[in-house]
């Protein structure tokens, strides 16, 4: 009997750690920072930006970032900036 609830231990330990692995999401990109941005290389090589330190009142989003192509702006970039009037 003892080996019965050992083996169910270990089977249901195996189930949560399974579990939690799934339910978890990868994620390749790798978060960098350049000056004031930061952002994230994509698999196809160009960088989506994914935030700015700074609150200029006129952003000026780069067409590259350390050797990168910028590509993308991220969903939630720029949230926290209040300051901005324009952005080219």
């Amino acid at each position: 009997m003892k080996i019965y609830k050992n083996t169910i231990s270990i089977i249901l330990a195996i189930c949560i750690i399974a579990s939690v692995y799934v339910a978890v999401p990868f994620s390749g990109a790798q978060a960098l920072t350049s000056g004031i941005w930061s952002y994230e290389v994509l698999d196809d090589g160009t960088i989506r930006i994914t935030d700015c330190s700074n609150d200029p009142a006129d952003l000026v989003i780069p067409t590259e970032i350390d050797g990168y192509k910028v590509t993308e702006l991220g969903d939630r970039a720029f949230y926290k900036e209040n300051g901005i009037e324009s952005v080219t």
